[in-house]
């Protein structure tokens, strides 16, 4: 079973409501069947090792409701992040932001006119804390 954190961002942006979520799914394209089952409630579902490469397009792990996903992958094996973003809200997918250090991804989700930051990151075991 996968352990679903949903975050609320509310009232801190004076806007409605948007819920993100996030999960560590050890494998994004043999559980994509429970994400989309559990966590299409959320506007922004966060991915941390989602174990892909360039061998998955996004069109195999799309999910209905969502722009394609934003990927930073590592390999099939571990490590690599992902974020699906409703199409209900515009974002910009953040490069800029990106490190050589540790696979991060970020969006700059624009919300009824308020801009905000989302990243989802992943941390190789073997790799230096600095």
């Amino acid at each position: 079973m996968l352990e679903l954190k949903p975050i609320l961002v509310q009232k801190l942006l004076n806007f409605e409501s948007i819920i993100i979520g996030h999960n560590n799914v050890c494998s994004l394209y043999l559980k994509l069947d429970v994400i989309a089952a559990e966590m299409l409630e959320n506007d922004i579902i966060a991915i941390s090792e989602n174990h892909l490469d360039s061998s998955i397009d996004n069109d195999q792990i799309s999910l209905t409701c969502f722009h394609p996903p934003l990927r930073r992958d590592r390999n099939r094996y571990g490590g690599g992040v992902a974020l699906y973003i409703s199409k209900n809200l515009h974002f910009m997918y953040r490069s800029d932001l990106e490190s050589t250090h540790i696979v991060i991804l970020w969006a700059e989700i624009n919300a009824c006119g308020k801009l905000f930051l989302v990243g989802v990151l992943y941390r190789p075991p073997q790799s230096k804390v600095e």
